[in-house]
């Protein structure tokens, strides 16, 4: 799933945020009018690969877990992968990054914590020079991109079901 567009390539290398959705329908559902959606931030691996596979053995616990929490619940169950969508390279990253957030002398960009961080420190730069820039900020991004989700997660169960969840947790 493409969620949106943050910002463009003079702030960061990564503008257009892409998503991996998993949608879980039991097949058993005792609550038609609920919908589940975890986040994850589960990146986009261009790390070395010892990095990647201790990523992807860290994430590989949400899938099982919501598809328990569906069957077990009998609410349709969503698991949003790369929110925020990182790694991410500023424009504005310090010479230090490398160092901070570098992988086996490899910089790839921020990650989770660092991408907010920076987001923010962009914001207040911009507050600071008299123009306030609230798409600078991070979170508001990965709330757009919940609610895409959450639509498409709503597309497809109507699709499929025919019936529109309307209270989402």
């Amino acid at each position: 799933m493409t969620s949106l567009r943050w910002n463009d390539e003079s702030v960061n290398d990564r503008p257009i945020w892409t998503h991996i959705v998993h949608l879980i329908v039991p097949k058993a559902i005792s609550n038609p009018d609920s919908f589940f959606l975890q986040s994850s931030n589960f990146g986009n691996f261009i790390q070395p690969a010892r990095k990647r596979r201790s990523l992807e053995e860290e994430y590989a616990k949400d899938l099982p877990r919501t598809k328990t929490f569906a069957i077990k619940t009998g609410v349709v169950c969503g698991l949003l992968n790369q929110n925020p969508n990182y790694p991410i390279r500023f424009t504005a990253d310090s010479p230090s990054d490398p160092f901070i957030y570098g992988v086996e002398g490899q910089y790839f960009g921020k990650h989770s914590d660092g991408v907010l961080a920076q987001a923010w420190k962009n914001f207040i730069t911009s507050v600071m020079g008299g123009a306030p820039d609230f798409n600078q900020l991070g979170q508001p991004v990965m709330a757009k991109a919940t609610i895409r989700a959450l639509d498409l997660m709503a597309e497809e169960t109507f699709q499929k079901q025919e019936i529109i969840p309307s209270k989402l947790a």
